[in-house]
């Protein structure tokens, strides 16, 4: 592995860390907030008021398609040199 791509591998592991803690932050926070909601409402909230609807999902994150996976996945093979599984 060349100094490069370990240095890249660096990056992407930092920032998986990033995104990791603040996946754990968002779902104490909402714990949090369900826990003080039920105190103060002295019930537990509607299930449906606190799940998010598909469009707002689907702005806030971009789901890839199979085409742009497997484009991704062709284009790491060939920066890499490593065949896909079942390609000669």
């Amino acid at each position: 592995m060349s100094p490069l791509e370990l240095a890249r591998e660096f990056d992407a592991a930092h920032l998986r860390h990033q995104d990791e803690h603040d996946r754990d932050m968002t779902l104490a926070w909402a714990v949090v907030q369900i826990y003080v909601r039920t105190t103060n409402d002295k019930r537990m909230p509607e299930l449906a008021s606190l799940l998010s609807d598909s469009g707002k999902k689907a702005a806030r994150r971009h789901r890839q398609s199979d085409a742009e996976l497997d484009a991704m996945m062709r284009l790491m093979s060939a920066r890499t040199g490593i065949p896909l599984t079942g390609e000669s």
